[in-house]
Protein backbone atom coordinates (compact mmCIF):
# COMPACT_ATOMS: atom_id res chain seq x y z
CA UNK A 1 0.00 0.00 0.00
CA UNK A 2 2.77 2.11 1.14
CA UNK A 3 4.48 1.91 -2.47
CA UNK A 4 0.94 2.19 -4.29
CA UNK A 5 0.57 5.77 -2.18
CA UNK A 6 3.50 6.74 -2.42
CA UNK A 7 4.74 5.92 -6.49
CA UNK A 8 3.21 6.22 -9.40
CA UNK A 9 3.80 4.55 -12.84
CA UNK A 10 7.06 2.90 -13.78
CA UNK A 11 8.30 3.60 -10.44
CA UNK A 12 6.03 1.90 -8.45
CA UNK A 13 6.22 -1.14 -10.98
CA UNK A 14 10.11 -1.15 -10.07
CA UNK A 15 9.64 -0.95 -6.64
CA UNK A 16 7.50 -3.60 -6.43
CA UNK A 17 9.64 -5.86 -8.39
CA UNK A 18 12.32 -5.12 -6.15
CA UNK A 19 10.48 -6.05 -3.35
CA UNK A 20 9.05 -9.35 -4.58
CA UNK A 21 12.49 -10.28 -5.78
CA UNK A 22 13.82 -9.39 -2.12
CA UNK A 23 10.99 -11.68 -0.55
CA UNK A 24 11.44 -14.40 -2.58
CA UNK A 25 14.73 -14.42 -2.31
CA UNK A 26 14.39 -13.87 1.99
CA UNK A 27 11.66 -16.92 1.73
CA UNK A 28 13.56 -19.49 -0.31
CA UNK A 29 16.61 -18.64 2.04
CA UNK A 30 14.85 -19.53 5.37
CA UNK A 31 12.96 -22.35 3.62
CA UNK A 32 16.71 -23.98 2.11
CA UNK A 33 19.30 -22.72 4.31
CA UNK A 34 17.22 -22.32 8.01
CA UNK A 35 14.64 -24.99 7.83
CA UNK A 36 11.41 -23.07 8.33
CA UNK A 37 9.80 -19.44 6.50
CA UNK A 38 10.39 -17.30 9.08
CA UNK A 39 5.57 -17.22 9.40
CA UNK A 40 5.24 -17.44 13.42
CA UNK A 41 2.88 -20.83 13.13
CA UNK A 42 5.89 -22.55 12.18
CA UNK A 43 7.45 -21.86 15.57
CA UNK A 44 5.01 -24.63 17.01
CA UNK A 45 5.22 -26.78 14.51
CA UNK A 46 8.12 -29.27 15.64
CA UNK A 47 7.70 -31.26 12.03
CA UNK A 48 5.80 -32.09 9.43
CA UNK A 49 6.16 -34.33 6.62
CA UNK A 50 7.19 -33.00 3.10
CA UNK A 51 4.32 -32.41 1.13
CA UNK A 52 3.92 -33.81 -2.47
CA UNK A 53 2.70 -31.35 -5.14
CA UNK A 54 2.95 -30.84 -8.43
CA UNK A 55 4.58 -28.40 -9.66
CA UNK A 56 1.64 -25.65 -11.48
CA UNK A 57 4.14 -24.34 -14.06
CA UNK A 58 5.62 -26.01 -16.86
CA UNK A 59 9.10 -25.33 -15.28
CA UNK A 60 10.61 -28.24 -13.24
CA UNK A 61 13.40 -27.51 -11.07
CA UNK A 62 15.74 -30.86 -11.59
CA UNK A 63 18.35 -28.95 -8.82
CA UNK A 64 19.29 -31.28 -6.09
CA UNK A 65 18.59 -30.21 -2.94
CA UNK A 66 21.88 -28.96 -1.62
CA UNK A 67 21.96 -27.18 -5.17
CA UNK A 68 18.93 -25.28 -3.86
CA UNK A 69 20.42 -24.40 -0.40
CA UNK A 70 23.24 -23.10 -2.52
CA UNK A 71 21.38 -20.93 -4.96
CA UNK A 72 19.43 -19.48 -1.99
CA UNK A 73 22.18 -18.68 -0.21
CA UNK A 74 23.91 -17.05 -3.01
CA UNK A 75 20.71 -15.25 -3.81
CA UNK A 76 19.99 -13.43 -0.19
CA UNK A 77 23.90 -12.92 0.00
CA UNK A 78 23.63 -10.76 -3.09
CA UNK A 79 20.32 -9.07 -1.80
CA UNK A 80 22.34 -8.44 1.74
CA UNK A 81 25.17 -6.88 0.04
CA UNK A 82 22.97 -4.26 -2.04
CA UNK A 83 20.50 -3.69 1.44
CA UNK A 84 23.89 -3.08 3.16
CA UNK A 85 24.69 -0.54 0.74
CA UNK A 86 21.92 1.26 0.88
CA UNK A 87 22.94 5.32 1.83
CA UNK A 88 21.32 5.74 5.33
CA UNK A 89 21.08 3.02 7.61
CA UNK A 90 17.61 3.99 8.78
CA UNK A 91 16.45 2.68 5.31
CA UNK A 92 18.32 -1.03 6.08
CA UNK A 93 16.59 -1.26 9.25
CA UNK A 94 12.95 -0.33 7.77
CA UNK A 95 13.20 -2.23 4.26
CA UNK A 96 14.89 -6.12 6.77
CA UNK A 97 11.81 -4.62 9.36
CA UNK A 98 9.55 -4.92 6.64
CA UNK A 99 11.09 -7.96 5.11
CA UNK A 100 11.34 -9.53 7.72
CA UNK A 101 7.82 -8.46 9.49
CA UNK A 102 8.75 -7.60 12.84
CA UNK A 103 7.95 -3.48 13.37
CA UNK A 104 4.47 -4.53 14.38
CA UNK A 105 1.07 -2.93 12.86
CA UNK A 106 0.37 0.37 12.24
CA UNK A 107 4.41 1.04 12.04
CA UNK A 108 4.32 1.13 8.01
CA UNK A 109 0.77 2.59 7.15
CA UNK A 110 -1.59 4.64 9.64
CA UNK A 111 -4.99 6.32 9.08
CA UNK A 112 -5.57 5.61 5.29
CA UNK A 113 -1.93 6.80 4.88
CA UNK A 114 2.10 5.61 4.41
CA UNK A 115 3.99 6.82 8.06
CA UNK A 116 7.42 7.86 8.02
CA UNK A 117 8.82 4.50 8.06
CA UNK A 118 7.01 3.33 5.33
CA UNK A 119 8.03 5.89 3.18
CA UNK A 120 11.49 5.08 4.10
CA UNK A 121 11.07 1.63 3.00
CA UNK A 122 10.05 2.98 -0.58
CA UNK A 123 12.91 5.25 -0.73
CA UNK A 124 15.27 2.27 0.18
CA UNK A 125 13.10 -0.04 -2.81
CA UNK A 126 13.78 3.10 -4.68
CA UNK A 127 17.42 3.27 -4.40
CA UNK A 128 18.08 -0.39 -4.51
CA UNK A 129 16.20 -0.40 -8.34
CA UNK A 130 15.94 -3.96 -9.95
Amino acid sequence: MCIDATLTGDEATKAWDTFSHISASYRNYMVYFVGQTGNAKCAAIAMIPDAMETDPSLRVDLRTHDEKVSAAKASWAAWEKRMNALPFPQMKWALGGALRGFLGDGTLWRDAAPTHTGRTVVAALQAMGV
